[in-house]
């Protein structure tokens, strides 16, 4: 057998061709596409097959099917293709079975008990959701292959693939650099470079002059390692330094040179390992749990081993014993081989213990699996994987291109028309009992159905508008024919995705590869379940299951739809935000929780200024003495008032704000939170990784704040986000959930994020105009990580670390704590943040008071008459004073509540609201409650699918950037349109919810700033809409 599959054996190896020859597989329907399949099977040395298939060979068969002949015609299809494909290889078994596939399911579920995988061609989409149905629930491998005409698919479905090696390229190589073991310390310590000859100078593994070069730095700089660039940049350039002759003579010191990371960034677990060991963790817990997963029972008992191992050490896996190819002499390469391939088999003597152990536990038989076993198992531990895809019945009810880029398709031949095509092909097949085009007198209807059925599938995405007649044409005209070609090519793709999940080796395709033939073009169309999987826990959980799907939106990316239809002014959902924070210039106006972001209102200095801007001459005129002044009583009385009407507790009520500043709690370092409560959940969050301890801020902390306000306040958002995720960690040591809420959204590092061509000065490149920002967020990330070092250690020795040391956190927790990760975070909240604005509550006050009929005027009590006359007073003093101070003015515009009670502003990440897209005809506006909470309301009717997107100018970017944003976009529809509902709803009780454009030099006041349009620029008003109700 070695001779036989002597070059496969290199690709997959003995252990590989063991699973291959333990292999049962299913064929339905033996088509030229399965038998081509199949026999890319055969060749290799499965051990049997099954093929089902209740048709006879036609002449169609005899021409595009290599495995049957023309005096076959009339036989049993499966039979004369089984004996034709065990005549390829003595070393396996098949049979056939003529039957109805459909039948089968239906009366023989059972039937599938006996298979390892299964292929399956040439089906409609009744029988291919039963078998994927079926094959889900024994958790069986499926492949689902179709040739049709020029066009091919493959749909995998698999419920948990685990990986044993994925085969990585580049391989993945941790030499224990940043942490050496004793013996290779001491090993590298042996080496004297000064006495050497220059060839055995030209021969020191590179290995050993990154461990000495390492050991003089920690001499020199008091044990610590690199971290800062210009500290990591002296490093590489201390390599330099020890080289003889001109740098590049000798490769070894390049090489040092090249794999410098190694020695001063903590090595950190692949996310596909980090995965894996995550769910092992929980997926051995019981023998029924493992019965579930069949072959791979053994793959899970190791996973859960090495997860154990890698918690008592940690966070390391075990080293694997592989050295990878470099410069250096046979004689200390090979010393060197020795020293890792030592330490590998103790820690896979370590990992075969802590086996043994859970063994014992579950009652399995102790020599279950062998030594050896767990000895590979640790040597391929940074290349295992798992895989799981989306169920095909799921892909039927809802297409997921969430992760699919559009952009550079071919809008004519994009494989995912076809993808499309093909699917509504096989939904034809089942609604009419045969294919489209198969009557010549039905093919026009036909092709019209398979566009409008194509139209539904891809609805929600761009593709919709790409389906043409002539795609529906390619589809009637093909009708059915299976091409040997583009068979073969298909059938070559299935195998060799089936070799990969019966070897466990190599990654296997995500969900769907399409083919096309007619342009020689094809995709993988991917699952993305991290993201699936979050938005479906964030819409059921956190939101509380509203009406909306998370989709593809063409180019743009991720969006939100309606999944109903929708009435304008309807509240759509209500979403707390995921991180914010106060702006810092708006902390000299108002106070508010740093946890709830509630303003903190004294309701005593309040009224006194209301009291006291209202009590002066109006355009010459004394206040009548008959009229009694508002007191403060009056004030606390009309509070109380209002609250009872609004049948809510105080409590409940938003005027509940202005007794806040009475229970306000501060933080030792000067934060101010509403509660106790607040000030406890923010400190188990973020705040005892942030707190700088003392209102001074002297400490590593204090530094890092102090550098981020005269920098940019974003860094603290992103230093927030950071911290969060350790803490979140601390508590319950899973990093993939953790920080799979940032994940969603992080893309690009801020330097690019915020720069472009259009920025840069003469003689300027981008790379240098973007090595500005690079070099000051690598300025702030040394303050930050300098800062959450000390604060780690702090807590650790408060027994705050949930049993963790600082040290094996920062290991655990090396990826986000990397300048990488910061600084796609900060480049994330510059692509995704929203605006937070919570209202002032006299403004509330104000509007409650003055939204009274003259009916109900007349019967206002006279306590809150008072309160509304000063109030009154108050703003007419303040126009008083805008008329003297301009020349003309808008009452609306000069607004004495606006301005001398300004609400909260910030900035902050709702993980739902950010999907959503920004339109210059938004359907969506975005409202906020005393509690920082965003709400999603309609501001027009919206149908069942339409994409949900909200005003695309940014609310907290500056006027200037505002009024360029408008004046590069064709707005001549856009004012029409808001015009339109503005005149249309004639109402004045109104929010601003989109602006609208206008040419006029008046004074206009935006985000409690005061500017002056230059003539003919653009100016913003409200348009009209009915309040809706807050919850």
């Amino acid at each position: 057998m070695g001779d036989k599959y002597d070059r496969q054996l290199r690709l997959w190896g003995a252990e590989g061709q063991r699973r291959l020859a333990n292999t049962h597989i299913l064929l339905i329907n033996s088509c030229a596409t399965g038998s081509e399949a199949l026999k890319n099977l055969v060749l290799p040395g499965v051990q049997r097959f099954t093929i089902l298939d209740d048709q006879r060979v036609t002449q169609a068969d005899a021409t595009n099917n290599f495995f049957v002949t023309l005096d076959s015609i009339g036989s049993s299809r499966a039979e004369i293709v089984t004996k034709l494909l065990l005549e390829m290889n003595t070393d396996v078994t098949g049979v056939a079975r003529h039957a109805n596939v459909k039948q089968v399911l239906q009366e023989e579920p059972q039937y599938l008990d006996q298979f390892d995988l299964v292929l399956a061609t040439d089906l409609d989409e009744l029988v291919t959701t039963k078998l994927a149905e079926l094959c889900l629930i024994k958790r069986l491998p499926l492949l689902i292959i179709t040739s049709y005409g020029y066009i091919g698919s493959l749909r995998l479905q698999v419920a948990q693939h685990a990986i044993v090696d994925a085969k990585m390229d580049p391989p993945r190589h941790e030499l224990r650099l940043f942490k050496p073991f004793s013996t290779l310390q001491k090993f590298a310590d042996t080496f004297d470079l000064q006495s050497m000859s220059t060839i055995d100078h030209a021969h020191v593994p590179f290995v050993i002059l990154l461990l000495q070069a390492m050991k003089k730095w920690k001499e020199n700089y008091d044990g610590q390692l690199p971290t800062s660039f210009l500290e990591k940049d002296e490093f590489k350039k201390s390599l330099q330094e020890m080289t003889w002759g001109s740098w590049g003579h000798e490769v070894n010191f390049m090489e040092a040179a090249e794999n410098a990371y190694m020695a001063y960034v903590p090595p950190q677990l692949p996310e596909e390992v980090a995965s894996v060991l995550a769910v092992a963790a929980s997926h051995t817990v019981s023998i029924e749990a493992l019965e579930k997963t069949k072959d791979t029972k053994e793959f899970w008992l190791l996973a859960h081993a090495v997860a154990d191992f890698v918690k008592q050490n940690e966070g390391l896996l075990p080293v694997t014993g592989v050295v990878p190819d470099m410069t250096a002499s046979t004689e200390w390469y090979v010393a060197l081989q020795e020293l890792y391939m030592t330490k590998a088999k103790e820690d896979a003597t370590k990992v075969h213990q802590i086996l043994l152990n859970r063994m014992c536990d579950l009652k399995l038989p102790q020599d279950m699996i062998s030594f050896d076993a767990v000895t590979a198992f640790c040597k391929n531990a940074p290349n295992i994987g798992m895989l799981e895809t989306r169920s095909v019945a799921q892909e039927y009810k809802h297409v997921n291109l969430v992760g699919v880029d559009l952009e550079d398709e071919d809008k004519e031949q994009s494989p995912l028309i076809w993808y499309f095509m093909l699917r509504a092909v096989a939904a034809f097949a089942s609604q009419f009992n045969r294919y489209p085009g198969s009557e010549d007198a039905a093919a026009t209807q036909d092709g019209a159905w398979l566009v409008a059925k194509a139209k539904v599938l891809a609805a929600g995405s761009d593709v919709v508008d790409w389906i043409t007649d002539d795609h529906a044409l390619e589809m009637t005209r093909s009708c059915q024919v299976e091409l040997h070609n583009i068979a073969a090519v298909m059938g070559g793709v299935a195998a060799q995705e089936a070799v990969k999940l019966i070897t466990h080796q190599f990654e296997p395709l995500n969900n769907t590869y399409v083919f096309n033939g007619i342009s020689g073009s094809s995709m993988i169309q991917k699952d993305w379940p991290q993201v699936a999987a979050y938005f479906k826990a964030l819409l059921q959980s956190r939101l509380h299951s509203p009406p909306i799907y998370c989709g593809l939106a063409g180019d743009k990316g991720k969006a939100m739809y309606a999944g109903k239809a929708l009435k304008a002014g309807e509240p759509i959902w209500t979403e707390a935000p995921f991180v914010a924070m106060q702006h810092e210039d708006n902390k000299e106006f108002v106070d508010c929780c740093d946890n709830c972001f509630v303003p903190l209102i004294d309701s005593k200095i309040c009224w006194a200024r209301v009291v006291t801007g209202s009590s002066s001459e109006v355009e010459g005129e004394a206040v009548p003495a008959d009229e009694a002044a508002a007191s403060e009583a009056d004030f606390e009385a009309a509070i109380a008032f209002l609250q009872k009407e609004g049948g809510k507790s105080p409590e409940e009520s938003y005027f509940s704000v202005f007794k806040l500043a009475e229970s306000q709690v501060k933080c030792s370092c000067g934060v101010v939170y509403c509660s106790d409560n607040c000030k406890q959940i923010a400190y188990a969050q973020h705040h005892a990784l942030l707190c700088p301890r003392s209102e001074e801020r002297e400490n590593a902390m204090g530094q890092f704040l102090n550098h981020t306000l005269v920098t940019n306040e974003i860094f603290q958002l992103a230093a927030k986000v950071v911290a969060k995720i350790l803490l979140l960690f601390v508590a319950t040591q899973d990093m993939a959930q953790a920080r799979q809420p940032v994940d969603i959204f992080c893309k690009l590092p801020w330097w690019e994020v915020i720069t472009s061509e259009e920025d840069l000065e003469d003689g300027e490149t981008l790379e240098e105009y973007r090595d500005k920002f690079r070099s000051l967020l690598m300025q702030t990330y040394d303050y930050f990580i300098s800062g959450l070092t000390e604060n780690l250690a702090h807590l650790e020795t408060q027994n705050e670390l949930n049993g963790l040391t600082a040290d094996a956190l920062l290991v655990s927790c090396n990826e986000v704590l990397s300048v990488d990760f910061f600084s796609r975070v900060v480049g994330m909240f510059e692509m995704n943040n929203i605006s937070m604005e919570i209202d002032h509550p006299l403004h509330a006050l104000s509007e409650a008071l003055s939204e009274a009929s003259p009916e109900e005027k007349k019967d206002m009590p006279p306590v809150l008459a008072r309160v509304k006359l000063a109030l009154e007073k108050f703003t007419e003093e303040h126009n008083h004073q805008c008329d003297e101070e301009h020349d003309e003015y808008d009452e609306e515009e000069c607004n004495a509540v606006d301005e001398d009670f300004v609400g909260v502003e910030g900035t902050a990440l709702f993980s739902g609201i950010c999907t959503m897209n920004h339109s210059c005809d938004p359907n969506c506006t975005v409202l906020y409650t005393k509690d920082g909470a965003a709400h999603v309301f309609a501001v027009q009717d919206i149908a069942e699918g339409e994409e949900l997107c909200i005003s695309y100018i940014d609310v907290d970017q500056e006027v200037d950037g505002r009024e360029e944003c408008l004046r590069l976009t064709n707005v001549s529809s856009f004012i029409a349109y808001w015009r339109l509902m503005s005149d249309q709803a004639g109402s004045t009780n109104s929010y601003v919810i989109a602006p609208v454009v206008r040419k006029n030099g008046k004074h206009r006041r935006l985000s409690n700033k005061w500017r002056r349009d230059r003539d003919g620029l653009i100016d913003y008003e409200s348009f009209v809409l009915p309040r809706p109700k807050l919850p």
